[in-house]
């Protein structure tokens, strides 16, 4: 059973508690970086394009400035400074498989439809059609029961983009919106207290197999 412990931002609490409603939560995308600066909405990480798993060897290059881009090196990178290192990461297929290569290629990877902040959301099955899409989740967003409602993810992308990006996905998102992603992933964490954090990934909280994590408490 995960542990949740939600943890008042009290600035946003005050922004929250502000508005008439919680539409300004809605779902979006709330960083887009320019094509001739593609890493920005992720530059806190220190994310170049590349990881040491190996999966940057699949990325796509963008035209504009020359920089690599794709979901799975972006995930493998954030895995590699938050958790130890994974055996059988290098191995991955392509995004619409990560539930199930997390579950027949490593060891002690929780698949679940429950958020916590340093989880990889997983978009996509390995019978799908479409290569599918991975992100890695920064925050929870909870409504005043404790109820996952939302999540922030920030991401890479390559193919059509091959750009960086930071979205707030609402759980009751609309299809034709940025839709709830199809698993959440957890794998094996430093333990209590979680691994290192830098830019703006979790910070300090409960814990879900040892990873730190902030939520905020929103209006329902």
């Amino acid at each position: 059973m995960k542990l949740k412990i939600v943890l008042i931002s009290v600035a946003l609490s005050g922004l929250i508690t502000s508005q008439a409603n919680a539409t300004v939560w809605a779902t979006r995308e709330t960083c887009t970086s320019p094509e001739y600066d593609s890493y920005r909405c992720v530059a806190g990480y220190g994310y170049k394009g590349n990881d040491p798993y190996g999966l940057s060897n699949y990325s796509i290059v963008n035209n504009v400035d020359g920089t690599r881009h794709g979901c799975t090196s972006f995930a493998a990178f954030m895995l590699s400074i938050n958790n130890p290192w994974i055996s059988g990461l290098s191995h991955f297929d392509a995004a619409r498989s990560w539930a199930h290569d997390a579950v027949t290629k490593t060891t002690g990877a929780v698949v679940d439809h429950d958020p916590s902040a340093g989880d990889i959301a997983q978009w996509g099955s390995p019978t799908d059609q479409d290569l599918g899409h991975v992100a890695y989740v920064e925050e929870v967003l909870v409504n005043t029961n404790g109820v996952a409602v939302g999540i922030v993810v920030a991401d890479d992308n390559g193919g059509r983009r091959d750009l960086t990006t930071r979205k707030t996905i609402m759980k009751s998102a609309p299809t034709q919106a940025l839709t709830w992603p199809d698993n959440f992933i957890t794998f094996p964490s430093f333990g209590a207290g979680g691994g290192s954090t830098s830019g703006g990934g979790a910070g300090a909280g409960g814990s879900k197999n040892g990873w730190l994590m902030t939520s905020i408490r929103i209006t329902p």
